[in-house]
Order: structure tokens, then C-alpha cells, then sequence
């Protein structure tokens, strides 16, 4: 058996235009959502069998360089399309809504490419941005402060890396990727970015795990490998020791919306499958799976939790551009109480997705669990990333907030 459910309406291939450059923000502020959901529809239809064949997802990137959606939120005055925060966690939820791995891989590249003007809020991080934007680089991900095993050595004015880094994501088919790692010579972090073929990098093809199987997440082995001096990021607030203010903020509305967009692609593929071959239940007293009063409630439940969720992002999504837009001048505690909110919403949809995702089933009866249709990946792409944090420990943080009126910039995530 090998069925085919259709996309959601509206969303026919003939839209998707894979040769189509995106204009800055100026000429059209929504190209790009237009684009990320032609592109999600398309995804779509092929990714359960690409994920089961074991594709690596270079075509997708090539995509993602060639459409300019890589120098999406670099401001147009560096050469970027100059999107808005709020448009990009759009982009990564029409994307995700698709495919997953590939909104993954967008958002760490959106995570990363966003280090440099964090850190330099003096100079906005222009010749890096520029040079970005102009090569349409694609970032990679080597990048959490609790990892211990790889460690950097001051090599006159650079620096030297050696050690392995588990569970990074991107590098492999990045030009460029950050890397983040404890100094040997002092109490800091050596923050950098360096071109992803870089001499000494060794890329191992292990990732074996759950979900997020195109997400092109490897172990990188360090041996040796030279950072030079001006690929250290430039940082306007001294010795690092951690990611760069309101870096966490951001990050979590861009995993929420990851979250988000698994969620609605499991509603849109389990609503289609329903439409088009569901069967009503002996005894229903319907004559289609449509009409059945208990998908109709169950379907209304899922939904709402979807479109709350789609609210909640939206409106956060609104303050942490704001938070943004005000960087240079924005205070500690409320750079905290934006970091408290956004993982909120990631919190909040973690939830629903957990929820909603392995019960569409109930949607659509025993015969929507033939692997052909592959509606399991939806739920296992959601539960790899969120096992990366503790949903207690991040509640309890938000209680804090909630109950205490105590807010605490987080230190780190996954």
C-alpha cells in the first residue's frame, strides 16, 4: 500500500518555484512566507520516503542559499533581505509544517548566522554580515557551553581546537560554522566561526537516533584546527562566558516554531488522510468519517491547542523583536523576562505537539499507521529536540517568574 494524501489546499506544486530569488523586505515584506509555504508544501510529499531512503538534504539547502532565505533577517543595508524576526519564525513554521529536519536545519543556520550582531551591538557585526550576505553562506552548529569535550589553546593571536563535539548540527553541508568551547588557559569561552572545510574538522555520519533524521546532525572531531584571530567573534560586552544577550530569547521562539509547524503538518496530513479514506466507526450511524460527532471533537480540541499556540508565538515573537530592536539600550531584567517568556512558548508547545502529534491516529484509524504514510515522524521529530531540555526544570524557572516575580536570564540551552 502506498496512498497518497494530499497537502493542504491551496498548496499544489505548481506553486513552488525552486529558482525563485527572494526580494528584500522593502519591494516585499511577505515573499518569503509565501515562498517557506510553497516550499513546506512541497517537502511534504517527499519527505517520509527521502527520510526512509537516508537523502541528505543537499538539494533542500541549495535552496535555502539560492532563494536567499540564508540572508533573510541580515539588514538590507548589509546586502541581507532585512525580515523581521516575526517573518522568520513564520518561514520556519511553514517549513517545519513540511518537513522538520529541514526547519531544523534553517533555524540553527537562523541561531547561529545571528551570533556576530548580538555580540557587536557597536558595530552591528557589518563586514562579517557582508561578507555573509554577499556568499549567501549557510551556518553550521557547534555550539552548547555544557559541552566538555572539546577545548581551545591560545596559538599566538588565534587559537587552536582540539577534542570532539557531539550532536552539532548543520556543519556538514554549511560554508561556515560557529564554534563554541572552553578555553585551557582561562575562565571563558573561545566564541567563533570557522569556514566548515577547514583543515583538521573530521565529520562522522552517526546520527542513529529518533527523529530529525535529515537534520544532517553529526559528531565533529577537532584535530589541531586553526581559529584566526578575526574570526573571533568581536563581542561589546568583554569576556564571554556564555551566548551573547537575548540569543536564548530568540532561540526558544525558533525551536517553538519548529514544534509549531511538525504539529500542523501532523493536522494537515491526518485531516487529508480523514477526508479522503477515512471510514466511519460501526455504530457511528454516519456515512463518513467527517461527520463522526468524536473526530469532529477530537479534530476541534487539536486545533484550538494549534491556534493558541500560533497566538502565544505570535505575540512574544512581537515583544523579543521589540526586545531586538532595542538591544543597545535594553536592561538586564528585561532581557530575563523576555528569555522567561519565550521559553514559554516553547514550553507550551512542546506540550501540544507532544500531544497532538501521536494521537492523530485517533483521527484516522488503524490502516493511517502503514509506514508508507509515515505520520509517526511528526511526534518522533518534535520528541528528539525536546528531550534536550528538562520541561520540569524550564517550568519551574517559569513558575519563578510566574509566582515570584524572580526572572533569570538563562545561562544556556540545547
Amino acid at each position: 500500500m502506498n496512498q497518497h494524501v494530499s497537502p493542504p489546499a491551496g498548496a499544489g506544486t505548481d506553486a513552488f518555484d525552486a529558482a525563485r530569488v527572494l526580494p528584500p523586505a522593502s519591494v516585499d515584506a511577505a515573499a518569503p512566507v509565501r515562498f517557506a509555504r510553497a516550499f513546506g508544501a512541497h517537502l511534504a510529499r517527499q519527505a517520509t520516503s527521502r527520510e526512509r531512503a537516508g537523502v541528505r538534504p543537499t538539494e533542500e539547502v541549495a535552496i535555502l542559499k539560492s532563494s536567499g532565505l540564508v540572508n533573510l533577517l541580515i539588514p538590507e543595508r548589509f546586502g541581507g533581505l532585512g525580515a523581521t524576526i516575526p517573518t522568520a519564525l513564520q518561514v520556519l513554521v511553514e517549513l517545519s509544517r513540511g518537513d522538520a529536519s529541514i526547519g531544523a536545519l534553517l533555524c540553527y543556520h537562523y541561531t547561529n548566522s545571528g551570533v556576530g550582531r548580538l555580540f557587536d551591538i557597536d558595530g552591528d557585526a557589518e563586514a562579517l554580515e557582508r561578507r555573509s550576505a554577499a556568499e549567501r553562506w549557510f551556518w553550521g552548529n557547534v555550539s552548547q557551553p555544557g559541552a566538555r569535550g572539546l577545548k581551545a589553546r591560545p596559538d599566538g593571536d588565534g587559537f587552536r581546537l582540539n577534542g570532539v563535539k557531539h550532536w552539532s548540527t548543520g556543519p556538514s553541508l554549511a560554508d561556515v560554522t560557529t564554534v563554541l568551547s572552553h578555553r585551557d588557559d582561562v575562565a571563558e569561552l573561545l566564541y567563533a566561526y570557522i569556514p566548515a572545510d577547514r583543515q583538521g574538522l573530521r565529520y562522522e555520519n552517526d546520527w542513529d537516533h529518533l527523529g530529525l533524521r535529515r537534520a544532517e546532525t553529526v559528531t565533529i572531531g577537532f584535530d589541531n584546527v586553526e581559529v584566526r584571530p578575526e574570526e573571533v567573534f568581536k563581542s561589546s560586552y568583554g569576556p564571554v562566558t556564555s551566548f551573547p544577550p537575548l540569543y536564548v530569547a530568540i532561540g526558544e521562539l525558533y525551536f517553538a516554531s519548529v514544534y509549531l509547524g511538525s504539529t500542523l503538518g501532523a493536522l494537515d496530513a491526518a485531516s487529508a488522510y480523514a477526508r479522503e479514506h477515512g471510514r466511519p466507526a460501526p455504530g457511528s450511524g454516519v456515512e463518513r468519517a467527517t461527520g463522526d460527532p468524536y473526530v469532529l471533537h477530537q479534530f476541534g480540541s487539536f486545533w484550538t491547542d494549534a491556534e493558541a499556540g500560533t497566538a502565544f508565538l505570535r505575540q512574544v515573537a512581537g515583544e523579543v523583536q521589540d526586545g531586538f530592536d532595542r538591544r543597545r539600550t535594553i536592561t538586564a531584567p528585561e532581557r530575563a523576562a523576555l528569555g522567561v517568556r519565550a521559553s514559554a512558548v516553547r514550553a507550551f508547545l512542546t506540550k501540544v505537539g507532544l500531544d497532538v502529534t501521536p494521537r492523530v491516529y485517533e483521527l484516522t484509524g488503524a490502516r493511517a499507521s502503514h509506514n508508507d504514510l509515515g505520520f509517526d515522524r511528526f511526534w518522533r521529530d518534535i520528541r528528539i529536540h525536546t528531550l534536550h531540555d528538562s520541561q520540569h526544570y524550564k517550568l519551574r524557572a517559569i513558575g519563578d517568574f510566574a509566582l515570584n516575580g524572580e526572572a533569570h536570564e538563562p545561562p544556556s540551552f540545547a
